[in-house]
């Protein structure tokens, strides 16, 4: 590709010098686009709290890395399940249901009823 677009005549010898720029076709989630060699490119994505993300493909990296065009590169964006997001909300319910149950046992043994 010229850009910008250019044409000319020669209706006489004459040297004609032309500079060229080496591209590659880049795809990150299936959107493709031609970056010059060398170009650096920031692999972004929103992920939700309760997720982690991973580019895979041709680097396979998370998101938020920059990479150095020097190829043609293909990445996807993967999400998979935050253990660490639902271990901890699980622990947060585990340790609120044993504090509510031994606050009602330790309630109950407190009343005592003399006859």
């Amino acid at each position: 590709m010229v850009f910008p677009p250019q044409s000319f005549i020669i209706n006489s010898p004459v040297t004609v010098n032309v500079s060229t720029v080496k591209q590659f076709l880049i795809t990150i989630n299936n959107a493709s686009t031609w970056y010059n060699q060398g170009s650096a490119i920031t692999l972004l994505a929103n992920v939700l709290i309760y997720d982690v993300g991973e580019f895979v493909g041709t680097y396979n990296v998370s998101p938020s890395t920059i990479i150095t065009v020097n190829s043609t590169i293909t990445e996807s964006l993967v999400l998979h399940p935050n253990y660490v997001f639902y271990g901890g909300v699980a622990g947060i319910i585990i340790i609120g249901v044993i504090v509510a149950v031994l606050l009602t046992r330790r309630g109950k043994k407190e009343v005592k009823f003399v006859f």
